[in-house]
């Protein structure tokens, strides 16, 4: 439960970061390797939910009433893809195999 928590003040200062401007003080590694550790959490999360023939439909990564704007998002899938180096297509394709 420890770690639970610890997650949950990392999140709370994250969001301070994200309103102010010391957000943009990270470093780009420090970043990337969050991303990096979220995604893999995240994927996890949703193959277990898929073994569990739990409903996965309802799983996303934000909230509903997500801060997030259209552009936010679609800039980080952008720069995701490209990182990743995949294609559209390659997502399509994924898309009708899930």
């Amino acid at each position: 439960m420890q770690q639970a928590q610890q997650v949950a003040e990392l999140v709370k200062l994250l969001k301070e970061g994200a309103k102010s401007d010391w957000g943009r003080e990270i470093s780009a590694q420090d970043l990337q390797e969050l991303t990096e550790c979220v995604i893999q959490i995240f994927a996890a999360r949703t193959r277990d939910m898929e073994e569990a023939l739990a409903p996965v439909d309802e799983w996303f990564p934000i909230p509903g009433k997500s801060r997030i704007t259209d552009t936010d998002a679609l800039l980080f899938v952008h720069k995701l893809l490209l990182g990743k180096n995949l294609e559209l297509f390659e997502v399509q394709m994924f898309r009708n195999f899930c």
